[in-house]
């Protein structure tokens, strides 16, 4: 029996051990970048891959600003043209443009004109044309440039649920370490059992089974410190990917800050929901379509632009200057019928306009109730870190009252196991609390449209990171 007690012993020993090295070791590494939640998310906004790209897209939809203001602006270009003819009236024009036509070509007629010889011709051409009156194209510029302030918009609610998302990383991340010490307290506490359980055993007082009881309490206690141990490595490799980095990104938590702080400021943000980037772009977007009704309507009106061009002739060789004539002409166009292309046009650009209004007003309407289910979510979450906080001070004396009793013989070792797993569990719930209760805070604000405001807030009041974050700090 002593050569078991003591075989159980060394495995004890080595267990611990073991789990010293596990946690030496995680203490130990140290990652290549190491971050406050305000630089990760202003990291992430520089490096992450999908909002450089949504970046891109912003400015190419800029661009076609520009191309639309270009139907505005006139157009100068250079032809140059090589004509042969034998056509007997484009005969007779081309020498009358060289200057080239003499009494030698009167020879001959009426034959010489029926039937000319060939003649070419290489004409160099300036042509210049400027719309006057274009109504159309001053109104795709418009509707150009609202909607690129629309996909401005939608890029800053983007940023918002990129950082959201760094933030819900961040908070796992953090959750993760205080679920790895919370196991890592389970783990001392276990083999502080299993030494009791031990001790009463050699003396003579407990029973074997104890011993066995708390060695199987020791292993699962070690269990779920590894499993909370890969979590958090887990946790800080998909941190680096959200940044644009292939390598776990370390966190980096200042003084404790009192969260309950920002929880009296809850209700000035609720107010705040109108100012959303989503609703400032269907706004946005809303006036896009009017001008699409505009843009329809216009199509009925006339349109002119002055047009003009200077020309040089030779018959010899290209870009020659033989002779020179110049041209300038003043168009209007009015289109009078062209089926029915037009009519359906302007009813597709109203019932557009009509379906935009009735979304925005749903979509209002959806924004308020998850903001009003956001703010609930928080003072739900804000009682049971407290109720947390209580239960886990009532299972440490739990533990504490069945720890003493049993080391005076009068609790059986079965029921300090469960005072321990009660106590564990506890505290396992009171991390789960605090990080329910930060998710639903940042949350709240995500939902409100001041998440990025809130974040890269520089001047702080004492006591508003939720993180910790030092005043000052990074």
């Amino acid at each position: 029996m002593k050569t078991i007690t003591a075989v159980i012993l060394f495995i004890s020993l080595f267990s611990i051990s073991f789990t010293k090295s596990v946690s030496a070791e995680i203490s130990k590494s140290k990652p290549l970048l190491t971050l406050t939640l305000r630089k990760a998310v202003q990291l992430a906004l520089k490096r992450n891959p999908g909002i450089k790209g949504l970046e891109n897209s912003l400015k190419i939809n800029q661009e076609k600003i520009g191309i639309a203001k270009s139907f505005l602006l006139p157009k100068i270009f250079v032809q140059e043209a090589g004509i042969g003819t034998n056509d007997p009236a484009y005969a007779f024009s081309l020498k009358l443009e060289q200057r080239r036509f003499s009494l030698s070509d009167l020879l001959g007629a009426p034959g010489t004109f029926n039937n000319p010889s060939p003649v070419s011709d290489f004409r160099t051409s300036l042509f210049l044309e400027e719309p006057i009156y274009m109504p159309t194209a001053k109104t795709e510029v418009k509707t150009a440039d609202l909607m690129y302030q629309a996909q401005k918009e939608n890029f800053y609610l983007d940023q918002q649920k990129l950082a959201f998302q760094v933030i819900q990383t961040w908070l796992m991340i953090k959750t993760a370490r205080d679920y790895v010490k919370t196991a890592d307290k389970g783990v001392h506490d276990a083999e502080a059992h299993l030494k009791l359980a031990q001790k009463l055993y050699q003396s003579g007082i407990g029973l074997y089974s104890d011993t066995l009881r708390a060695f199987t309490a020791v292993k699962q206690a070690e269990q779920k410190f590894i499993q909370a141990s890969t979590r958090y490595q887990v946790s800080k490799l998909f941190l680096g990917y959200l940044l644009g980095i292939n390598h776990p990104v370390q966190i980096l938590i200042g003084r404790k800050g009192k969260s309950v702080f920002f929880h009296r400021h809850l209700k000035f943000y609720i107010h705040q929901w109108k100012k959303r980037d989503d609703l400032k772009s269907l706004l946005i977007q809303l006036s896009a379509a009017k001008k699409r009704i505009h843009l329809a309507q216009e199509s009925y009106s006339p349109t002119l632009s002055f047009e003009g061009s200077y020309n040089l002739h030779d018959y010899r060789y290209p870009f020659g200057i033989e002779a020179n004539d110049w041209e300038v002409m003043l168009e209007a166009n009015l289109n009078l019928f062209e089926g029915r292309r037009r009519r359906e046009k302007l009813r597709i650009a109203r019932e557009q306009q009509k379906e935009l209004q009735e979304q925005y007003i749903q979509f209002q309407n959806a924004v308020q109730l998850k903001v009003k289910k956001a703010y609930l979510e928080v003072k739900e979450a804000q009682k049971n870190v407290t109720l947390a906080e209580a239960a886990v001070k009532s299972s440490e004396e739990g533990v504490r009252l069945v720890q003493l009793r049993y080391q005076n013989s009068l609790s059986p070792f079965l029921d300090l196991l469960d005072a321990q797993v009660s106590l564990d569990h506890s505290r396992s719930l009171l991390v789960s609390a605090k990080n329910q209760y930060l998710t639903a805070l940042y949350r709240f604000f995500y939902q409100t449209g001041n998440l990025l405001k809130i974040i890269t807030l520089k001047a702080a009041t004492k006591g508003d990171d939720p993180e910790g974050e030092k005043k000052n700090g990074p």
